[in-house]
């Protein structure tokens, strides 16, 4: 589309590009398994859920389109990433799988599986998550929603956070 941008010029999750948004391009970008496997892994990603799933089930839930799971699946294997399960679930609607604590960069995920639960979130710090993460004020609040910078604070926290999901 003739734009250059980096991460941090995102500020906003829709952010317009002219007559489309930023997330649409992405998603269409997503039925292209050589965007898909081309993407870089996040820093920290890796060894995140390596510890997670020394106590924990993992299961990654992407909002991708359903073409899009076998290149995810693809993509997964050869950054290293094992999981207990990969799902492909409706945007904003992550609440349905029963899990305890939901880790997304997206407020709209994370609001929707709050409100929906007894769950945890954990926001990842992002550029198009900072004008819009008032949504979780009371969350925030009463603990049961926490934001982090880097992926390696996660481990601990959910680990902390693990008694109470007995």
């Amino acid at each position: 589309m003739g734009v250059a941008l980096t991460a941090e010029d995102i500020t906003e999750f829709r952010l317009p590009i002219g007559s489309s948004d930023i997330a649409r391009e992405i998603e269409l970008a997503q039925g292209d398994s050589s965007y898909i496997l081309g993407m870089p892994l996040h820093d920290g990603a890796r060894p995140m859920v390596d510890e997670l799933r020394k106590l924990f089930r993992v299961v990654a839930l992407t909002a991708r389109p359903a073409t899009a799971l076998p290149a995810t699946a693809q993509w997964l294997a050869e950054n290293g990433v094992r999981f207990d399960s990969l799902v492909n679930v409706d945007e904003e609607r992550k609440s349905m799988y029963g899990a305890d604590v939901l880790i997304d960069d997206y407020v709209g995920n994370l609001t929707e599986f709050l409100d929906s639960g007894n769950g945890y979130g954990v926001l990842v710090d992002r550029p198009w998550n900072r004008e819009t993460r008032s949504a979780l004020e009371n969350w925030l609040r009463e603990e049961r929603c926490f934001v982090v910078e880097r992926l390696d604070e996660v481990p601990p926290l959910v680990e902390r956070l693990a008694a109470s999901f007995e």
